[in-house]
Parts: C-alpha cells; sequence; structure tokens
C-alpha cells in the first residue's frame, strides 16, 4: 500500500520538461542504523497490526493473505511481510487489532524501546556476523539482549532533517542491507555487488605503514592499505578477513562465490554440520567454540577474503564504457575505492576518481549544461568518522548536518538539481533492533537487516515503497541508466530501485517516475 505524504514548504526550482533526464546518480553511504531505529515512527512504514485477529501478508500485495494468523508465520515458501499501517487504528487491521508505531520490541518480551536523542553519542554495539545470527534467532526476530542500547529508537523531532529528506521526496521500507555483516564487506558491496566472500570486519590484519605502494591517509586494515610487503604486486597480506562458504555452511555467505579459497585463517565447522550463533571466535586462528578445523598462512591480495581483491566494481565497467565515476570520502575505511587493487594502486587511477567529501560542493555547485565536473556516478560518505552516524563515533545531528551542507548546494543549482537522482542509505543495521525477518535462502538468510533508502530529487515518488530492494539495486539502476553490463547474479537479480519492475516513466514499484510533476527543491 501507497499513501500520499504530506506536503512541506519547498522552494520552487526551475524544471520543464526537457530536463527529465538522468545523468547523475549519488549514492551516500552512512553509518550504522537499521530501519525502525530511525524510521520504525513514520506513520505509513511496514508495522504490525496487534491483537491477533489479523492475518499477516504472503507480500507486499494487500490482497494476499496468509492461511494463519501470529507473528511471521511461514505463507507457502515465503516469510510473512507485517501489514503496512497508516494509522495506529488503520484500516488494514482487523477489527480488535490496533497498529501502533514501532516503539516497542514486538517479538519479544513486550518490553518498551528506548527514546535516544540526536545531539547524544550513544555507545557504539556488536554488530558483526555472529550478533547477526544471534538476533535473526532463525527468523523469530528475537535475539536482541533485553534492555540493551540495541533496543531503541529515534522520533522526528531527533531527527528532523531525515524526516524532511523522507517525507518529501521517498523512502524505501523494504530496503535489506546486502548481508548479515559490518562495514567492510557492506560498503564493498555498495561499489563491487559482491563482498568476495568476505563477511566480517578484518580481523587479524595489520594498519598498513610502511609497505610499498601505500597512500597517506589510507593505511586502514580493512583494504589496500593494511600491512603487506613483497617486491610487486600482488603484495602479501598478513592475516585475512573472515572469508565464507555457503556450500557446507561454514559462515554466512553474503556475496559472489569464486573458486579461490582464502589463503590464511580459514576454519571449517566439524563436517556434516552448519556453524552455531557463535562460531568463529577467533583466538590465534582457533575456532574455541565449534571444535572446527583451522588453518593458517598469508593472503596473496586478490585470493577471496584477502585485503585488496582484483574483482571487478562496477567503476571498473564504467571506465570501461565511457561513464565518469567520482568517489567523494577521504576516510581510510568508508571509502570502498580502498579495498580494491586495481584502483588503490594505481595512482592515475586513485588521483582522478577519489576526492574529499566537501569537493562535492563545489562540483555541483559548478554543474552546468556547458561544464560539469559532477561525474555521472558518484558514491559520497564523510570523511570524518564523528559525522558518519556511526553510534559512539559522533551524534546523529552531525550527521544531519553533514548531510546538508553536501544537498543545499544541490538543492539550490537548479540544473544539477534536475538532471540527479541521490540516494541514501546506511551500510548496516548497526545492532539496534528491526522487527522484520531478512528474506531466507535454504537455511541461511540471503540479505541482512533493513535499512533505510531514502531517493531525492525532482523525479522520486513522494511516497513509501515497499519494494524488496538491496544494497545492489541501487547499482542496478545505475547499470541500466547508463547502459552498463551487470557485475554477477548479485546485482543482475536485484529490483532496479529506480524503475523497479517497470520503466522510468511508468512504473509501480520503482522509485522514480521521470513521467510525474517534478517535486520542486527543498529550501
Amino acid at each position: 500500500m501507497t499513501r500520499k505524504l504530506a506536503p512541506v514548504l519547498l522552494l520552487l526550482s526551475c524544471l520543464s520538461v526537457s530536463a527529465q533526464t538522468i545523468q547523475h546518480i549519488v549514492y551516500i553511504q552512512m553509518e550504522n542504523r537499521s530501519f525502525d531505529e530511525l524510521f520504525g515512527t513514520l506513520p505509513g512504514v511496514q508495522n504490525y497490526c496487534r491483537g491477533g485477529n489479523s492475518p499477516k501478508r504472503c507480500s507486499n500485495n494487500q490482497s494476499t493473505s496468509c492461511s494463519t494468523v501470529g507473528k511471521h508465520d511461514v505463507c507457502g515458501t515465503g516469510w510473512c511481510e507485517p501489514i503496512q499501517c497508516t494509522t495506529p487504528t488503520g484500516p488494514e487491521c482487523s477489527v480488535g487489532d490496533s497498529c501502533p508505531q514501532i516503539t516497542t520490541y514486538v517479538t519479544g518480551n513486550g518490553s518498551h524501546l528506548y527514546e535516544q536523542l540526536g545531539n547524544q553519542v550513544y555507545p557504539d554495539m556488536p554488530h558483526d556476523q555472529r550478533r547477526f545470527i544471534m538476533e535473526l534467532a532463525n527468523g523469530a526476530m528475537n535475539g536482541w539482549p533485553k534492555g540493551a542500547a540495541a533496543l531503541s529508537y529515534f522520533i522526528s523531532a531527533d531527527i528532523r532533517y531525515h524526516y524532511l529528506l523522507a517525507m518529501t521526496y521517498g523512502l524505501a521500507d523494504n530496503h535489506f542491507s546486502a548481508l548479515g555483516g559490518p562495514s567492510q564487506p557492506g560498503h564493498a558491496m555498495m561499489f563491487a555487488a559482491s563482498s568476495h566472500d568476505s563477511s566480517d570486519n578484518p580481523s587479524t590484519t595489520l594498519k598498513g605503514g610502511p609497505s610499498p605502494g601505500e597512500i597517506s591517509g589510507f593505511l586502514s586494515s580493512w583494504g589496500c592499505g593494511a600491512h603487506h610487503f613483497g617486491p610487486t604486486l600482488p603484495y602479501l597480506y598478513s592475516g585475512t578477513l573472515i572469508s565464507t562458504d555457503p556450500i557446507d555452511g561454514t559462515q554466512y555467505f553474503g556475496g559472489t562465490n569464486v573458486a579461490d579459497r582464502t589463503k590464511a585463517c580459514t576454519c571449517r565447522c566439524p563436517t556434516g554440520t552448519k556453524c552455531g550463533v557463535s562460531t568463529f571466535t577467533l583466538s590465534g586462528c582457533r575456532d574455541t567454540v565449534n571444535g572446527g578445523t583451522c588453518d593458517i598462512n598469508y593472503s596473496r591480495g586478490g585470493t577471496a577474503g584477502a585485503p585488496c581483491p582484483t574483482i571487478t566494481t562496477l567503476a571498473d565497467e564504467a571506465e570501461a564504457h565511457g561513464v565518469t565515476w567520482g568517489y567523494y570520502s577521504y576516510s581510510p575505511k568508508w571509502n570502498a575505492a580502498a579495498q580494491f587493487q586495481q584502483i588503490y594502486f594505481n595512482k592515475t587511477r586513485w588521483n582522478s576518481h577519489v576526492r574529499h567529501d566537501y569537493q562535492f560542493d563545489t562540483d555541483v555547485s559548478n554543474c552546468s549544461a556547458n561544464s560539469c565536473s559532477l561525474p555521472q556516478l558518484v558514491w559520497l560518505s564523510p570523511d570524518n568518522d564523528s559525522e558518519s552516524e556511526h553510534p559512539g563515533l559522533g551524534t546523529m545531528a552531525a550527521g544531519e548536518a553533514w548531510l546538508q551542507n553536501r544537498l543545499t548546494p544541490f538543492f539550490h543549482n537548479p540544473y544539477a538539481y534536475a538532471h540527479t537522482v541521490v540516494f541514501i542509505t546506511w551500510d548496516d543495521w548497526g545492532g539496534p533492533y528491526d522487527h522484520v525477518p531478512p528474506p531466507q535462502t535454504d537455511s541461511l538468510p540471503s540479505l541482512g537487516f533493513r535499512v533505510p533508502l531514502i531517493c531525492i530529487g525532482p523525479y522520486c515518488k513522494n511516497r513509501i515503497i515497499h519494494t524488496q530492494f538491496e544494497f545492489a539495486s541501487v547499482l542496478h539502476c545505475m547499470e541500466n541508466v547508463f547502459s552498463l553490463p551487470t557485475l554477477n547474479s548479485r546485482d543482475a537479480g536485484a529490483t532496479d530501485a529506480c524503475k523497479g519492475t517497470g520503466t522510468l516513466t511508468s512504473n509501480t514499484d520503482g522509485m522514480i517516475n521521470l513521467s510525474q510533476a517534478p517535486i520542486p527543491a527543498i529550501p
């Protein structure tokens, strides 16, 4: 069900029919927030009817009912999604039921969630693969520790700018992170539609320096700047990223599987078993929980799970087809371009495409029909951790201020505004509660928990979109708009975030409609 959102004060922009062309797509990545944490109190988003009288739905089609009543009932081969409620006593619920917004741990013991404030710094929470599996609880979504900081949420008064953007333009409430894990593989998925078998932040790699070919300021243990040695490429890295193997269940599979395996600390569960919740607590490359077997060696850049792989990114495809791209971030962790060998160690490419976040302001301000240095494909994330909205590193208010600084020049340039689509998302759920179980493939989750996806631009639909999306959905939009080939099965199979299953001018399930009256820019 879709719902027209309330209007807000807007600044009129000069737009015309001839401006209905997407020439730039900007993909902004913030840090570590779940959908319910940020937008669980927004009317119109997915919620539960409570009282026990309402059937669940097998899909976002409100005419499709499940055969039984109850939380997370299985309907055929799929999970029952919550009914989309528009008001606390909305007509979607059966008589006798209500649909309050998400401020209660609805699948646990009914304990209340804790409202957080936008100007406060709250502790970081565990959000690795192990915690994801624990919180998922085989789809019951009741594995969050009671009374923990993870059971938290914000209201619109706490994060006014986020709500302004979502209510002026469009918000997807069925958008899942690409895998049940933290930032390093998540950022890789948003750049290459693959984490190259990495499923967690690195456990044994070391921060770089001095190492051959290193880039000052980009010496993070998460990518090519990790400590490495050797005479030529591919360099050797001591330690590894935690890898995945979907075939025998040794850890959650979050990327595109490849034939080569990690040549480093690799652990496997005992033959014939699936890894449990607490698997692979690495200590000196030992499985201290399940009794699995482990081996250790050096990882060579380019092999699965090693830092600095050589897999093809969407930036590589863009260059090969004459499409310009840029990565605006000098964060050694959040800049995914620093994870890939063919970009990091090619100084000409690096210097041509990697820029500070504030350079975006200048490039979008100066963009015109005659000259535009803003690339066609843009990845953008904060230079400074304190502005990333990552718990423990800064406040939501600081992140909103950073977003407003980046977007204000965009809103004030009629030409750039008319020709650009901006997507904002968060790289993983970060630990806070979310009530919607991710889709399942066999016995393993194929996606992580939900994170918001906001569409900003004159042709974004001003409504809540219930279509199932994931990180690769934005990449698929980039590919379709600029006629680029897909990278792998992940982006090829993801629903296009822009046009859904229709076209850019006619669709019922995408976030863009080029035939609609353009939405004026925010002042």
